[in-house]
């Protein structure tokens, strides 16, 4: 694989790029993304590197609302991300919203299933500084705010209150929210999930 040439902690990875062993993954990703209405030339692999929480380096690498201010004592166990390749794609996945994290669970499965993915793959929401920093990459990459018409992503992270969500990305930057473990049980018309996988690399 080719060595990225920037520093950052996401760095997008070409479809040429993309190694060998993880080949037929990505064309999995890549046949997705384009069904969803995702461009070819959007990169939908990331070459992420160990550290990245989402208190501290998203505020510093993309807008996000407040900067999280309100965000930073909260009680959240800011898993920073892993040395990975992260395939993704930056679209609600269909039929996701207004489920509850138990359905939507079963949809990833199916998915998974559908689209040959490596059982690892589509097996979580991911943490919330993973997500956080692909949807950030992306928007420094493409200029687009995802998820797309406001809506809210579901990830593995867990408040007092309930789960945490990011989304409703706009003019005055990407937003967080946490409803309680009512929405959790029932789902949201405005809450979706991310096709998200990681391969972990060595240090």
């Amino acid at each position: 694989m080719t060595k990225p040439q920037e520093t950052g902690y996401f760095v997008a990875i070409s479809d040429a790029e993309v190694p060998e062993q993880y080949r037929h993954t990505f064309v999995a990703y890549r046949r997705l993304g384009i069904e969803l209405g995702v461009r070819e030339q959007v990169p939908l692999c990331y070459r992420v590197r160990a550290g990245f929480t989402l208190k501290t380096h998203a505020p510093q690498v993309g807008p996000c609302l407040d900067r999280f201010h309100d965000l930073q004592d909260a009680p959240l166990a800011d898993k920073p991300t892993s040395n990975c390749l992260a395939f993704w794609v930056p679209r609600v996945v269909p039929g996701s919203t207004s489920k509850s994290v138990v359905a939507q669970m079963e949809l990833l499965a199916e998915l998974r299933r559908k689209r040959g993915l490596p059982a690892h793959h589509l097996s979580s929401f991911g943490s919330a500084a993973l997500v956080a920093g692909l949807i950030l990459a992306h928007f420094k990459a493409t200029g687009e705010r995802v998820p797309l018409h406001s809506f809210y992503v579901v990830t593995d992270a867990q408040l007092a209150i309930g789960r945490l969500y990011l989304g409703e990305f706009d003019e005055e930057g990407l937003s967080w929210c946490s409803w309680g473990m009512k929405m959790e049980n029932r789902g949201g018309p405005v809450i979706g999930l991310f096709p998200l996988g990681v391969e972990a690399l060595g240090d």
